[in-house]
């Protein structure tokens, strides 16, 4: 239940602080200003008023502490006072009764001596009966004597009283001038000092004057706690001002948060949109003043300045694309140009070739068979007449006749292989020089790779004796648009020689390895074929790796490339063939190129 009560008390403070936060920030930034400084101030004075009001009210209790036991003290002494005098006066009755002049004297002192004895009595008992007395009383040495000592003796001081005024009084009506009479109230006297009541009289001064001590001791007390109080209320007045300061101080940088908070907001926004460029962030309206305003005008520049960098962002994207398409458009249109150019100019070529190839590869069977026949008829002349005429025999050892009857027939052998070789080539450039194709057909992949390999034969053995090796798993034939596909190829196998080259001779003689090219064909999953050319060059960095597909990008020497090959080759796999081609590469170590089309357009 009090844990209850206790959530509650703290739910309730917790609502009154927010409360309180809400009307803060609702306030104008002059208002805050202005109640910051009055309630900073305030809470200064009130800190160091109530500070001085605490000090002087236990200032003011040690005081009138001290008053009261002071006041105690001086009762208890007069009452001494006045009973040592009223004995003194009772003893010297009993030696002035032969002075009835001097005894009457000193009767009428103890008269008024017995009389300031019962006020001062009284005076004591109405002290010890006051409220603040009873209040204050445990805090005295003597806890409750006075009023046992006045309860003890009340009675006995008014018998003893009335008995010493009786027998004065009795005394006093009997004629003290006759010598006799004088001794007997002498005597009389002298035995009311030695009776029993004098005695417990005795007793009650002994009582009295210990009851002053302990009354002296509480009065220097309160003197010394005065003494304690005075210091504690400097003191006090000293903490309070130095609280009140610190509260002041507290309360002073809440009021600054309260006023820098939703300022500092703002700017921590504008510094991330700054930093960022991100428009999307919104400065938060934490008040309803002159900040708050600017927050929401700020928001609202804010949404129309992402409105319009979108506009921006987007027509950028719009331009980028254009330009990307132009740039593939301008690269395919080069390229096309150019192997357009390259097809013809190979296209003529071979039929130039072609003709008088196929002409001498037509006429090397006939002029082995005429050569033949002649060597066949030579040595029928040879065994018909076995001694020919001197200049016969002249001219056949000038001929060398049995030399050239050997290597004739060799040397129509190797011009037959020689054209043969040349009609391959010219073959191959048909191949490739049909790029004005624009029919899908079904081709052997392999016989593509081969006529390019056949074309670049001389770049792959003129410097370096570049190594080729071929593992072809049995392919399908595949429908494709051939001469693109072999573009691609040689593309792929030019950068490959390339990156081999750049190495150079001497890094291949260090190394005591080989530059090599290995080419790999298989069939995958899903109707689909994969090429494989793999170098071991000088491979890419991260740097070239994210630019190598892009239009006219080359890290090649000026005029040796121009950043079209892996561009186009990329489009004609991707976009043409709706396949794949990717790389994977190793700065110094080397670079595989894979091609996946599918089998079927």
């Amino acid at each position: 239940m009090n844990s209850q009560k206790l959530l509650n008390f703290l739910a309730n403070r917790f609502q009154f602080i927010q409360r309180l936060q809400k009307w803060a920030y609702r306030l104008k930034m002059a208002h805050k200003i202005s109640w910051g400084y009055g309630i900073i101030l305030g809470l200064f004075i009130l800190g160091t008023t109530i500070g001085i009001e605490v000090g002087d009210y236990f200032l003011w209790e040690s005081w009138q502490q001290a008053q009261h036991s002071r006041q105690e003290t001086e009762l208890l002494y007069r009452l001494e006072t006045d009973i040592l005098r009223a004995r003194d006066s009772q003893q010297q009755l009993a030696f002035l009764v032969e002075n009835p002049q001097a005894w009457q004297n000193k009767y009428l002192h103890l008269q008024k001596q017995i009389v300031n004895i019962k006020d001062t009595w009284q005076a004591i008992k109405s002290f010890t009966d006051s409220q603040y007395h009873i209040q204050n009383e445990i805090n005295n040495l003597h806890l409750g004597k006075i009023p046992e000592f006045l309860a003890n003796y009340h009675s006995f001081t008014i018998d003893y009283f009335q008995n010493l005024e009786f027998l004065v009084k009795k005394i006093h009506s009997n004629s003290l001038e006759l010598p006799a009479i004088a001794a007997d109230q002498q005597k009389l006297l002298v035995n009311f000092q030695n009776s029993s009541e004098s005695q417990k009289f005795e007793k009650l001064l002994d009582d009295l004057i210990h009851i002053i001590a302990l009354s002296a001791k509480d009065y220097a007390r309160a003197i010394a706690a005065y003494d304690q109080a005075d210091i504690l209320r400097l003191s006090m007045n000293i903490f309070s001002v130095i609280l009140s300061t610190v509260i002041a101080g507290i309360l002073a940088y809440f009021t600054s948060q309260i006023i820098a908070h939703p300022l500092k907001a703002v700017t921590q926004v504008a510094q991330q949109i700054t930093q960022n460029s991100d428009f999307d962030l919104q400065a938060p309206v934490i008040s309803a003043d002159e900040v708050g305003i600017m927050a929401i005008t700020f928001n609202q520049l804010l949404q129309h300045v992402r409105l319009i960098t979108q506009e921006l962002h987007e027509k950028n994207q719009r331009l980028e694309i254009a330009m990307a398409d132009l740039k593939h458009t301008q690269a395919q249109i080069i390229q096309q140009e150019k192997m357009s150019s390259l097809g013809q100019i190979v296209a003529g070529v071979a039929h130039e070739i072609n003709n008088p190839v196929s002409f001498i590869y037509g006429n090397v069977a006939h002029a082995r068979e005429y050569a033949a026949n002649l060597i066949d008829l030579v040595q029928i002349y040879q065994q018909e007449y076995p001694h020919p005429n001197p200049v016969i025999t002249e001219a056949i050892a000038d001929i060398d006749l049995d030399f050239i009857k050997e290597d004739l027939i060799n040397l129509l052998s190797s011009i037959r292989l020689g054209a043969e070789r040349i009609r391959k080539i010219v073959h191959s450039l048909r191949n490739f020089s049909r790029l004005d194709e624009a029919e899908l057909k079904t081709v052997d992949i392999h016989q593509g790779i081969e006529s390019s390999l056949l074309i670049l034969q001389n770049r792959l053995q003129s410097h370096l004796q570049i190594q080729v090796f071929k593992e072809y798993q049995d392919l399908p034939l595949v429908e494709c648009y051939p001469s693109q596909i072999n573009q691609v190829f040689m593309n792929i196998l030019l950068n490959a020689i390339d990156a081999l080259e750049e190495m150079g001779n001497e890094y291949w003689q260090m190394t005591s390895t080989t530059p090599q090219i290995r080419i790999y064909t298989k069939l995958l999953e899903k109707n689909r074929i994969a090429i494989s050319f793999y170098d071991n060059g000088i491979g890419m960095n991260e740097k070239v790796q994210a630019k190598v597909f892009d239009p006219f990008f080359t890290n090649k020497i000026v005029g040796k490339g121009m950043g079209l090959g892996l561009s186009v080759s990329y489009q004609i796999v991707t976009e043409k063939h709706r396949g794949k081609l990717y790389f994977n590469s190793v700065f110094k170590q080397g670079t595989e190129f894979v091609m996946e089309i599918p089998i079927q357009q």
